[in-house]
């Protein structure tokens, strides 16, 4: 059963989220700061600093019908396969914010091909010019 994004925005409405996300964030909090050790190897393997190193991790939580959340699962390296639409649009929007936040740069294709294609037009003219 899929559920319409209107649906979702009328029950979202209703709800006082405060509280809630405050909740979900000490459980994120928690559980990330239970999984650091483990991490802390990792990255000593690698070299790397926190300057050049982000993690995505999946979390899914269960709201209760009191909305006391419930950590179901915590995912140290989720699953980005996008088996619907809906799928496609957060995950994408996922990315994007992660890759705004590290400062990683779109690269601009047809900004690009358009100056190797301005080059390999001066090479041809050049090179007639030449024999």
């Amino acid at each position: 059963m899929e559920i319409k994004k209107k649906e979702i925005n009328g029950i979202l409405k209703k709800i006082y989220f405060n509280p809630c996300w405050n909740k979900i964030n000490d459980i994120m909090i928690i559980t990330r700061l239970s999984i650091i050790d483990s991490s802390i190897p990792i990255i000593k393997q690698f070299k790397v600093t926190s300057c050049n190193l982000f993690e995505v991790y999946g979390v899914d939580i269960l709201l209760k019908d009191n909305l006391e959340p419930l950590l179901i699962e915590f995912n140290l390296n989720p699953c980005l396969n996008c088996d619907s639409e809906l799928d496609m649009k957060i995950k994408s929007k996922l990315l994007t914010h992660i890759f705004n936040i590290i400062g990683l740069v779109p690269f601009k294709h047809n900004e690009k091909i358009q100056i190797i294609v301005k080059l390999l037009m001066k090479l041809y003219v050049n090179l007639i010019d030449f024999l």
